[in-house]
């Protein structure tokens, strides 16, 4: 039963990053951009950002964006509203949920991507963090994906679990709970 699910991948990983210095100070306009995107909770603008591919018909187009579109309102209903952000300047591990764009193969196709992680607060769960992923490619769409995530943390396996239901509930309606 694999559908496209307007073709976002969901995914709960623990990950280690390196100092953000790695990628430079500077920031592309469109990370500035995905960055009060996401703390205007102005998500029709963020998914405009995303890259995708370009053999989709309009029709996919649109779902795709819908799709992409509820799933981050979704994330951040139940994180809460972002009222810090920062660039993150220190090694750290993180759960999290993350919106991609496109179907597997366009991935595949594009395997190169940069990382930006961010600390955060946010309104419900308090700390945490936003990561964004862009393509190194010259273009006003180029985001790969929007992760919400918070510190890797016993405690905070539950809280993601659940979240990852209610986005599946979201992309598959036609599943079961037992299924989900």
């Amino acid at each position: 039963m694999i559908r496209s699910i307007f073709n976002i991948l969901l995914a709960l990983s623990v990950v280690l990053l390196l100092p953000f210095s790695v990628f430079g100070d500077e920031l592309s306009a469109n990370i500035e951009s995905a960055i009060a995107h996401i703390q205007n909770e102005n998500f029709t603008e963020l998914t405009s950002l995303y890259s995708l591919p370009e053999h989709y018909s309009e029709p996919q187009l649109t779902k795709e964006k819908k799709g992409i579109n509820q799933a981050l309102k979704l994330l951040s209903s139940e994180f809460g509203t972002v009222t810090k952000i920062e660039i993150n300047q220190g090694d750290v591990r993180w759960l999290n949920m993350e919106i991609f764009g496109g179907d597997v193969d366009f991935m595949k196709s594009q395997p190169n991507f940069y990382q930006y992680v961010f600390q955060a607060k946010f309104s419900k769960l308090g700390n945490g963090f936003i990561i964004i992923r862009e393509y190194p490619i010259s273009s006003e769409s180029n985001l790969r994906s929007v992760g919400y995530a918070l510190p890797e943390a016993e405690e905070n396996i539950p809280i993601l679990q659940s979240i990852g239901r209610k986005l599946t509930e979201l992309m598959f309606p036609e599943l079961t709970s037992e299924e989900v």
